[in-house]
């Protein structure tokens, strides 16, 4: 039994090696979940090298993996990259000891699996599993010559990032919300009394605002970790939806734009969204466009949908 997660390289520099593990830490490890994980990186030769990876779950193994095949740091044309791990879901996978490579025909975001009995599969980094045939045996490498280099902790990495994420993400939100607080002095200059006969034309474009404040939260997924600055946005969401009530030319709410709901809907499905995915996935979720199927959808979920259940929102208050 394999105790060790193990991925050996051959063709490519250690520097090169180093540059896609690094590179995988700042994609995948972002949750504290996995601050215990380390990697421990090996030179057998001048241009081969293996990777320990101690207590690294076998999806994130997948992932990585996939990885080093796709990065632009490891020229793949001539580097082979062949992964040793067992299986640690309550899956098919079970408890199997596994040979993982990426093969020619493998989906972006898919590994193949020879496990020790030489049953063939091909893993989704999503978890689905497929059954195919590769016509690869599983062979466990013996007598390997490991001159240790470096160890890389991921709970060093990941405090430093988080640092420096966060205060980015801080930067971001205190511009962003500076934006949003000038435009709205801008507009209630415009509202003043003296220029009411405006107040009917800038419903639309003040919706349509709110709609781009909401957009931009859920894109810049970064600020909406950060439970400070998460209750602050859900306080502008409200405060904006707040001025809706106030625009309403009818006084009963009646004519209000269902965009001005939208800000607020989008938090409050983003908040439950977020925590069930780090529970089954036990990352970040993003909305990177080039991410795994999983983002994609969490980020099509929390952008899209919360569109009709405005415009339902609406409905329902103009029949109240």
């Amino acid at each position: 039994m394999i105790t060790d997660n193990l991925i050996l390289i051959n063709g490519c520099t250690y520097t090169a090696v180093k540059k896609a593990v690094m590179e995988y830490l700042e994609r995948y490890f972002e949750y504290e979940q996995n601050i215990g994980v380390t990697f421990e990186l090996y030179k057998i030769k001048q241009e081969e090298h293996a990777i320990i990876c101690k207590k690294l779950t076998s999806r994130l193994f997948f992932h990585l993996v996939s990885h080093l095949n796709n990065t632009s740091h490891i020229n793949i044309s001539k580097t082979t990259i062949t992964g040793y791990t067992t299986g640690d879901e309550n899956n098919i996978l079970k408890n199997k000891t596994m040979l993982v490579f990426v093969s020619p025909d493998d989906f972006e975001y898919s590994v193949s699996v020879v496990t020790n009995n030489n049953a063939q599969y091909r893993v989704e980094l999503d978890g689905k599993i497929v059954k195919v045939e590769n016509k690869k045996d599983y062979v466990y490498p013996t007598g390997l010559n490991l001159q240790k280099s470096e160890i890389i902790k991921v709970s060093d990495i990941f405090h430093k990032k988080e640092d420096i994420s966060n205060i980015k993400a801080i930067k971001r939100f205190t511009i962003g919300v500076g934006i949003i607080v000038i435009v709205a002095l801008a507009l209630l200059a415009l509202l003043h009394p003296t220029l009411s006969y405006m107040k009917e034309s800038l419903i639309e474009p003040i919706a349509w605002t709110g709609y781009l404040l909401g957009l931009w939260l859920a894109l810049d997924y970064k600020i909406l970790r950060i439970n400070l600055l998460y209750s602050l946005s859900l306080l502008i969401s409200v405060g904006y939806l707040m001025i809706g009530f106030c625009l309403d030319s009818s006084n009963e709410f009646k004519s209000l734009h269902f965009l001005f709901f939208y800000p607020l809907l989008m938090l409050l499905l983003q908040f439950p969204l977020r925590k069930i995915y780090l529970k089954i996935y036990k990352r970040e979720p993003t909305t990177e466009h080039d991410g795994p199927i999983a983002d994609r959808i969490y980020g099509g979920i929390i952008m899209v949908i919360p569109i009709p259940l405005s415009f339902g929102v609406e409905e329902l208050i103009k029949l109240l």
